[in-house]
């Protein structure tokens, strides 16, 4: 069963491309590591599968499985200043 699928997919800041074209399919049982260096953007694609950011590129297509939902936990989260923990325990 694919539960993902990338065609197309294009992600570029100005003038410089992060990534063109990317084909990609997630099926039933893959295990998958996004390595790379910083900047590259790994972030940044993973940003467009969640729908944060748009996908660029004629025909782009992102397709989930019915049933799928995608969360994406930012790696700079914001936080309320005045908002104390241990308040609910």
């Amino acid at each position: 069963m694919q539960y993902l699928s990338l065609e197309n997919v294009t992600r570029s800041y100005g003038e410089k491309i992060l990534f063109k074209n990317i084909q990609l399919s997630v099926n039933k049982g893959d295990k998958i590591a996004l390595i790379a260096k910083n900047g590259s953007g790994k972030t940044t694609l993973l940003r467009v599968i969640a729908g944060e950011e748009g996908a660029e590129g004629e025909n782009a297509r992102i397709q989930f499985a019915k049933g799928i939902h995608i969360s994406f936990l930012n790696q700079d989260p914001q936080f309320d200043p005045g908002a104390s923990h241990g308040d609910d325990i």
